[in-house]
């Protein structure tokens, strides 16, 4: 369940927010908000590999101003 792997991922070490999970052919996709220096994916993957998820895609991006501030003014 969506719930299920994001409460997951935020239980990955050096994970600080996911800012967004969309639904897509059947693929849920996660954007995850990390620190810049922590080994995030080789965590992710090995969470992965221990519940038996696919991984269709696994790629770091550098956070841009606009996300970050999206992120800093976001109403909770």
């Amino acid at each position: 369940a969506p719930d299920d792997v994001r409460n997951e991922l935020l239980g990955v070490g050096g994970v600080v927010d996911i800012i967004r999970a969309t639904h897509l052919n059947a693929r849920y996709q996660y954007t995850v908000l990390a620190e810049a220096d922590k080994a995030v994916p080789p965590r992710i993957f090995k969470i992965a590999k221990e519940k038996n998820w696919v991984l269709w895609n696994l790629s770091p991006e550098k956070a841009s101003l606009e996300n970050i501030f999206r992120k800093l003014t976001k109403q909770e």
